[in-house]
């Protein structure tokens, strides 16, 4: 598997539409030579910081595209400035949802996204720590949820009716 992508916004800080806060990406539009973006999400047009503007192509699009991981990659990590984060970074949190219904275990579907769960947690970007949240929600005709944390006693939850999930969810 690829690395995933880090971009540093450096100078232009990190760039984001100013309705609806999507981050700059593949799928923005380019105005004005490149002095402006439309975002793909809410439609509103945003200026670009003087550090992050490139001029267009004949095509409208950024001459540095090919060098900017943000505009050719669907995902990517961004590396904040310090003064962006107004408090230390919350715990990490790893949810999982599961179809334990006899059809999912008859055809090995349970089992194998269970494995695929297992063989997953140790190349998680962030390492499960003593801050670490961990739960899974199980369904079938009922559902089940299970919170795991090292320091508390583990919660678990059952729901009967379908009405009832977002109770059982809130109590986690």
């Amino acid at each position: 598997d690829p690395e995933m992508p880090v971009v540093n916004f450096q100078d232009a800080g990190v760039i984001r539409c100013k309705v609806c806060r999507t981050y700059v990406n593949a799928f923005v539009q380019w105005l004005d030579g490149g002095s402006r973006w439309l975002c793909n999400i809410c439609g509103r047009s945003n200026n670009v910081p003087a550090p992050y503007y490139s001029p267009l192509d004949t095509a409208a699009q950024r001459q540095d595209r090919d060098l900017r991981p943000e505009l050719i990659h669907s995902t990517y990590e961004i590396q904040a400035p310090a003064e962006y984060t107004v408090r230390p970074p919350q715990q990490p949190v790893f949810f999982f949802v599961l179809d334990v219904s006899a059809a999912a275990v008859q055809s090995g579907f349970l089992s194998i996204a269970a494995s695929t769960i297992l063989e997953s947690l140790d190349s998680l970007p962030r390492r499960i720590t003593h801050r670490s949240r961990l739960h899974h929600l199980r369904f079938s005709r009922v559902f089940f949820s299970h919170s795991i944390h090292p320091s508390k006693p583990p919660n678990n939850t059952s729901s009967l009716i379908f009405e009832d999930i977002f109770y059982a969810c809130a109590r986690l």
